[in-house]
This record gives C-alpha cells, structure tokens and sequence, in this order.
C-alpha cells in the first residue's frame, strides 16, 4: 500500500448533498434506514461526451460515467443501498479521497448516520459515517464497524475521527474498543432540518427483512399490514363514519 494519510485508517462523517429527485425519494423511504450499511460505487468521469442514441436528439455535451477501473477521469463515487436504490453523490473531494483510499487497496464501508430535508430544495440528502481501513485487518475493523453501527443506529453520533492513539486500542482488543466520545451534529443552512437521526422499530424490522432474515422479513410485513389497519380505522372512524 502506498504511504499517505490512509495508509493507517479513515473515519468521517460526510453528506452526499448531490441528490436527484429520485435519490430524495429514497433517502426519505425505508432505503436508508439509520446505522444501515450502503453501498460506495466507484466511478471515473469521462472528458468524453456521451453518446446519445436518440436521433431527435444531438449528442450532450455532458461528462460520461466509467467504472472505477478507469485509467483517466475524475473520481466520482455514489451512494446505493444495499438493494441498489441511489441516495445520492459526494462532493469531488470526498469521491478523490475515497477512490485514493480504495485504489491503495483499503476496504471503504459507509452507513447512514442521518437523513436531512431542505425547505428550499425540496430534497433530502444523506450523512454517512464513512469508514476505511486495510484489507489484512478485515477482521478486527469488521467488528468496530458492527459496534459504530449499533450506536448509530440509536441515536448515538460516535467520534469515528480516530487518534493514532485510538486506532492501536482498536487493533489492540481485536476490535472491541469502542469508547468513543459523542459528537455534535453538523449545523444545517437555514431550512434545513434533521429527519431520521435515529433507526425506528420499522426501520429495525425492515432492515433485517433485508439482511435476509426470514423471520424478520415476515415480522415487517405483519407490521406494515397492521399500520395500515390501523389507519384504514382511523380514516373510517374519524372521517367517513
């Protein structure tokens, strides 16, 4: 691995305020639930302009996405849910630290930290708790990310910005250190607003539905059949009847 700042580990909290109205759309479903893992598609920019194959159209004059493996381009690097939804798209600075990170062969995870809506947009973007260490510690790291993620998952807002200091007492309990000290949120523009900072229990149920847990899977939908009954109640008792 080459020697650079990544070389030992990365963690970070950072938004993917770059969102299409679709990816707004997932964001504010059940796609990103809070402390869930996503994701990270590593892609080049192409100079080149896009072909087009529309004929009633001329070619746009817009930049071309490549997979990563790519010798040219500018890193970009995307947000997907596990089952493959986009929720969004970092910065160039974010995407040039990640893709030097990956390329130098560390293994680049990311989870939901929390859900943001802006009024004046009319979107919602997404923070990730961004962390990447070296492939030969999968091991040891797989386990911090389990504990990070809990925390998360409950509110919590863990300092994953590790000392040199905290990355040995990592390494050192095979993972299990995680006295990590709580950090404030980022403070939003004006009309901007948190709206998922912590996982809900339909949240729980639909994210381990997704991890593959049968049992889970049916819990989640015995539970949104009932809200729904629940609501059909409520509008015909308060409503109609």
């Amino acid at each position: 691995m080459a020697a650079d700042e990544f070389e030992s580990f990365l963690g970070r909290y950072v938004t993917a305020e770059d969102t299409s109205e679709q990816d707004s759309k997932n964001l504010s479903s059940n796609e990103s639930v809070i402390g869930a893992e996503v994701r990270l598609v590593f892609e080049r920019m192409s100079s080149r302009p896009a072909e087009s194959t529309d004929d009633s159209a001329a070619a746009a004059p817009d930049e071309a996405l490549a997979p990563a493996s790519s010798p040219t381009g500018k890193p970009v690097v995307r947000v997907e849910s596990m089952r493959g939804y986009s929720l969004g798209t970092f910065d160039s600075d974010t995407s040039y630290k990640l893709t030097r990170a990956h390329d130098n062969g560390m293994v680049c995870r990311a989870f939901v930290s929390a859900v943001v809506f802006a009024e004046e947009r009319a979107r919602f973007w997404g923070e990730f708790a961004l962390i990447c260490y070296p492939a030969s510690e999968a091991t040891t790291w797989e386990t911090f990310c389990d504990n990070v993620a809990r925390g998360i998952a409950k509110g919590d807002h863990p300092d994953i910005k590790l000392t040199d200091k905290q990355v040995h007492k990592v390494r050192e309990s095979n993972g299990t250190w995680n006295d990590l000290r709580t950090m404030k949120y980022a403070k939003l523009p004006k009309g901007a607003v948190y709206f998922k900072k912590k996982r809900s229990v339909a949240d729980s149920l639909v994210n381990q539905a997704v991890g593959g847990n049968r049992g889970c899977r049916a819990a989640a939908i015995v539970f949104w059949i009932v809200v729904a009954l629940v609501v059909v109640g409520l509008v015909w008792t308060f409503v109609i009847h």
